[in-house]
């Protein structure tokens, strides 16, 4: 799916943040998404993490570095992970509206309102980076905690609708609302070759 040669196997361990508190802009994590967050972490201890890529979100940082504390790399954080819109990034938009334009842009996904990443560009700016990621750290295992909309974006841009459809047996472009916090969606990158293995 990608064009590039890579001769050994990545493993991308894409995590939604914890649980946000429920108020516009940059929210930080509940004391449940904390929670998740530990869990998330004692989870992940044993596997063979080289690094952790993560938004630089107020809860995609906490997660990330709550995670950390329990897999101890270099975390590195990326503008470019951001959610492509955010309630409140529009002053005094109610968020039924936010909802539906949400919607809008994962059906068209070339669409931009109020200058806001597409949906096709969030997912492009994480299949670059897992493509650059494979290249510096052959043969491992990295953490990516960002959004579930940049998760499912990434997941529109390498898969098809109808491999998605049979996946949530669902709408292709409600795929975002089946990404839990602090889920992870397992995928490998292997030669030119996306598989996703747990999700």
């Amino acid at each position: 799916m990608v064009g590039f040669m890579n001769n050994n196997m990545t493993t991308f361990y894409l995590i939604r943040h914890g649980q946000k508190e429920k108020i516009k802009g940059d929210p930080f994590l509940t004391d449940l998404g904390k929670e998740q967050a530990e869990k998330t972490g004692v989870y992940l201890e044993d596997k063979n993490i080289k690094a952790v890529y993560s938004s630089n979100y107020n809860r995609t940082k906490e997660t990330s570095q709550i995670i950390n504390k329990f897999l101890k790399v270099e975390i590195t954080f990326d503008e470019k992970l951001r959610e492509r819109a955010n309630w409140g990034d529009v002053e005094n938009q109610p968020f039924d509206e936010f909802l539906t334009e949400w919607y809008e842009a994962s059906k068209n996904r070339w669409l931009s309102k109020h200058e806001r990443t597409t949906s096709h560009l969030a997912g492009e700016n994480l299949r670059n980076l897992i493509i650059s990621l494979s290249k510096k750290y052959n043969d491992s295992d990295i953490v990516i905690v960002i959004h579930g909309g940049v998760i499912a974006d990434f997941l529109r841009n390498v898969l098809s609708p109808k491999f998605i459809q049979n996946l949530i047996k669902d709408d292709p472009y409600l795929l975002d609302s089946y990404i839990k916090e602090c889920s992870i969606t397992k995928i490998t990158l292997n030669d030119d070759k996306f598989d996703l293995i747990e999700f």
